[in-house]
């Protein structure tokens, strides 16, 4: 990157030769396959390095060019082929007139750097004498008066870039752009738009955390540790041996280890030969915001802009060019864009790249459509099983279309994870029985007459108004099949605790009500098991399924029955409109349909507190139901997501459980922190299976030769945002 330096890869790559025999075909290229939830391939992401592009470029993967030769746009940091932009971020880098660094460093430290500077400055020269190339030797004076030049202008935290570009003889010839500017370039001759994930100003404000004092301190002690190494360099023993900067990163970068040969010094081993024990603590807390604050916060802000680029502005055949250290290292881009949902794939020297073009055919989209199957690897590579994602309907309206990838996953299984084992008669009793009330309190107590009345009310124009439509289809036998469904949701909900009331409005939400012909598809699984002879595990308890909601007190309950009533009696009002009762889908069949191509998560996080209530409610009771919402989603997924990883691990490294087949709802595996992110931050690799994959068998003695990339953890802080709205009416479908 030009403007912000890769602060890890200066500061803390080693000058240790790096092997000379790469291996090719596993080497990292830093590349990724970025595919959204359906499935479908959206762009390509390409780790860059700050280096001369003659340097690299050569030697970049064929994928990379090839990735980058089918985008129609590219995304880079900061677009530099715009003259202001450049002209902003050069003058950004100084201090206001009439200030100069002498002001903020005091006399002393002022008087070293300029020494320092000098003595540097002498030194490359010699250096490059001896070398006997003239050419070279000019070109790199030229980089080191751009890299220092107006040093006593600049702000603290470029003053402090400057020293890290000189640490371990970092200044070298520059004698063509850098790798990241001549793909924009490129990317501009090639006619693809060119989008910036950041601005200029946040360009040229790297830093929030660090105060002048703490920028002060930073420069000082970084200061020392170059002074050091420069007098460490007059041995001519270790002058011999000591390899070229630029040369350490590309050699680095060509063999994929650059992770490896980064992330191994610590500030102990930076400094300390020259600070004592308390300024070690200190310089190590200002290395860590530092990196906070240049990595971490950088990265979650393109995260969500890449995501805005795709989901709001439409691009999904792109190409991000942006800064390795970006990659790498803890809370990157990728896991970031995993949490939202996104599947990214290394991709290998070997792979085939797919077209992405927006016109492919609908073969091609329907083999990489989401089958809501993924297989789970442990940190050796040793595959262990599969994550299925179920919905609430019959069987048989979705059985005879679910992949045979799907089935042969199920059938070589030894054993099954569900959410609770409805094989149990006593689970079930207990199950329907925790629904209701102690005797003998009833509804009307938590409701109020009002209220009670409205629902009364409502159930039955509901069912007068389903059979009359049943009436008109002439089919007895399915209408019988519904009303006896509609009895089964609602009957009894006199008798029913606040939030199994409120579960059975959700049922209710957009024409809920279906035949159901045959058991549900989850419990078919289960059943399907103990035929087969499989072992069945539960994932919850009874007691667990009895009270979903723990954070809600019986009062919002009661205001969420209300919101939820007044929507469904909008909608029943909205639906007497005879042009629209006849355009209207049924809601079974449109889970099915979109569960079918893929395409769930798009059809299911679509809507808002706000467009759903928008018309019943003011604007204090819009804030309120959004509260509340938030609160029973995080409930209802975040909550069990975590319990549900949690045991699956547990079954896995405690019970043994190593050739699984897990059938949990799919609305488990989608949106914010799913149970996929979850097992992926303990160790787990998760890839999602397409429909032409083949899949390995699992047996317990297999021996498989793969490479395990772990996915860093995340802090349960980013997680403490609002899950991605679920319409009311699908939600228990999922679930």
């Amino acid at each position: 990157m030009q403007w912000i330096p890769q602060f890890f890869i200066i500061l803390t790559i080693t000058a240790a030769g790096i092997s000379a025999e790469c291996l090719q075909s596993e080497r990292n290229l830093f590349l990724w396959q970025v595919s959204g939830p359906s499935g479908r391939q959206l762009g390509f992401l390409f780790g860059t390095i700050h280096v001369p592009y003659t340097r690299i470029w050569d030697r970049v993967s064929d994928r990379v060019k090839e990735a980058f030769e089918r985008s129609e746009s590219v995304f880079v940091e900061v677009d530099l082929q715009d003259e202001q932009t450049i002209r902003r971020l050069m003058k950004c880098k100084n201090l206001k007139k009439p200030r100069t660094s002498l002001q903020y460093l005091g006399n002393e430290l002022h008087t070293r750097l300029q020494k320092y500077f000098a003595n540097y400055r002498r030194r490359v020269i010699s250096l490059l004498r001896e070398k006997d190339d003239l050419e070279d030797a000019k070109g790199v004076v030229t980089n080191f008066n751009h890299v220092v030049g107006g040093w006593d202008r600049r702000r603290p935290e470029w003053l402090l870039f400057v020293l890290y570009q000189l640490c371990e003889a970092g200044i070298d010839r520059e004698e063509s752009q850098m790798l990241d500017a001549f793909l924009a370039e490129l990317a501009v001759a090639s006619g693809k738009e060119i989008y910036s994930i950041e601005t200029p100003q946040e360009q040229c404000n790297p830093v929030e955390s660090l105060s002048e004092e703490q920028l002060v301190f930073a420069i000082n002690y970084t200061l020392s540790y170059l002074e050091y190494q420069l007098e460490m360099r007059k041995n001519p023993v270790l002058k011999v041996d000591r390899p070229r900067r630029t040369h350490d990163i590309v050699r680095s970068y060509e063999c994929g280890s650059l992770e490896k040969d980064v992330f191994q010094s610590d500030t102990r081993d930076r400094y300390g030969q020259i600070l004592n024990e308390t300024d070690i603590e200190r310089a190590k807390e200002i290395d860590r915001l530092l990196k906070d604050d240049i990595l971490v916060k950088r990265n979650v802000r393109m995260a969500s802009r890449i995501d805005k680029l795709i989901t709001s502005g439409g691009q999904t055949n792109f190409f991000a060019a942006l800064g390795t250290g970006h990659f790498i290292g803890e809370k990157n881009i990728i896991t970031l864009l995993q949490q939202r949902g996104y599947a990214i794939k290394a991709v290998k020297e070997e792979d085939v790249l797919l077209y992405h073009r927006k016109d492919a055919n609908f073969r091609a989209l329907w083999s990489e459509r989401n089958l809501f199957l993924w297989q789970v690897t442990g940190p050796s590579g040793r595959q262990l099983g599969f994550l299925f994602g179920t919905i609430h309907v019959s069987y048989t309206r979705i059985w005879d279309r679910v992949s045979d990838r799907v089935k042969e996953a199920f059938e070589r299984s030894e054993s099954v994870f569900v959410e609770v084992d409805l094989q149990d008669e006593q689970t079930i009793r207990r199950l329907m029985k925790c629904k209701n009330l102690k005797k003998p309190r009833t509804s009307l107590q938590y409701l109020g007459n009002e209220l009670h009345t409205r629902l009364q009310k409502y159930f039955a124009n509901y069912r007068r108004r389903l059979i009359s439509l049943l009436r008109e289809k002439d089919d007895l036998e399915d209408a019988k099949g519904v009303v006896t469904n509609f009895n089964h949701v609602v009957g009894g909900w006199d008798r029913r605790r606040p939030e199994w009331l409120l579960f059975v409005l959700y049922q209710l939400c957009e024409a809920g009500i279906d035949r159901e012909e045959s058991q549900m598809l989850d419990a078919f699984l289960a059943e399907l098991a103990v035929a087969s002879g499989k072992e069945i595990y539960s994932i919850e308890t009874p007691q667990e399924q009895c009270n979903p909601v723990e954070s809600l007190s019986e009062e919002q309950l009661v205001f969420a029955i209300n919101y939820t009533l007044s929507y469904l009696e909008y909608q029943l009002e909205v639906r007497k409109n005879p042009v629209l009762k006849v355009d209207r889908p049924r809601r079974t069949h449109d889970i099915v349909r979109s569960y079918e191509c893929g395409s769930l998560e798009k059809d299911v996080f679509q809507s808002d507190t706000r467009d759903r209530y928008g018309q019943i409610l003011n604007e204090t009771d819009i804030e309120r139901a959004k509260e509340i919402d938030r609160l029973l989603k995080d409930d209802i997924l975040v909550k069990r997501n975590v319990r549900m990883a949690s045991r699956i691990d547990k079954l896995i490294t405690s019970g043994g459980q190593t050739n699984f087949f897990a059938a949990l709802g799919t609305g488990h595996f989608i949106g914010e922190k799913n149970i996929i992110t979850l097992l992926q931050q303990r160790g787990y690799a998760i890839k999602a299976v397409r429909e032409d994959d083949v899949l390995l068998s699992h047996r317990k003695d297999a021996n498989f030769r793969a490479l395990w990339v772990r996915e860093d953890p995340v802090s349960d802080a980013e997680y403490n945002k609002l899950i991605r709205n679920v319409d009311c009416d699908i939600l228990h479908k999922l679930l």
